[in-house]
């Protein structure tokens, strides 16, 4: 056992950080792992009972996790500079708040979402991207001259996120949204 955490229970949400028993088990390089809730003084008569059973009040358990750093090599399209002007992947904060959403999802309270800014006029931009498809319309392009499709930056990779939300039913539910992240831009 590396922790124990005494709480007392009144009315609403219990909040513990367990950051440094997590950061122990990954220090010790441990595969097994095991968070135990017990409540010594619980009843089981449905009327004093500290954890409610009634559907929308029932307990649950979010842990927020950060990705190990990634050590291969960059992506082609690279994340915006200040002085970027080809196509790149730039920052941008969605806070649920701000759009009206803050009522009903609980967690995360915003993201980020990423955008694709920047210009695919030049040849690199185009053959940066990596698609067949890009590779054809720029050698149509010299060919048509007459009706040059000009190709747009935009995003050419998405990752999903999850979210905790309360449905119509005021059930508190869980989500994985898909395509929700830019994680990566090009000239299509």
């Amino acid at each position: 056992m590396m922790a124990i955490f005494n709480t007392d229970i009144g009315e609403g949400w219990v909040k513990t950080d367990v950051g440094f028993t997590v950061k122990k088990w990954v220090e010790k390089h441990q595969l097994n792992h095991a968070m135990q809730i017990a409540c010594s003084t619980c009843s089981i008569d449905r009327d004093t009972a500290p954890v409610s059973i009634e559907q929308t009040l029932k307990p649950f358990l979010v842990i927020h996790t950060s990705p190990l750093p990634q050590e291969n090599r960059l992506k082609r399209n690279s994340n915006c500079s200040p002085e970027m002007k080809e196509c790149c992947r730039d920052e941008l904060f969605i806070d649920f708040q701000d759009i009206g959403w803050g009522d009903w999802i609980l967690h995360p309270s915003g993201y980020h979402a990423y955008f694709c800014r920047g210009s695919c006029t030049s040849v690199a931009s185009l053959t940066l991207s990596g698609s067949h498809y890009n590779n054809v319309i720029r050698k149509w392009n010299l060919v048509h001259h007459e009706k040059e499709i000009v190709p747009c930056c935009s995003p050419t990779q998405f990752s999903p996120m999850q979210l905790l939300y309360i449905d119509s039913n005021s059930t508190i539910k869980q989500k994985t949204l898909p395509n929700m992240v830019v994680e990566a831009c090009g000239c299509m």
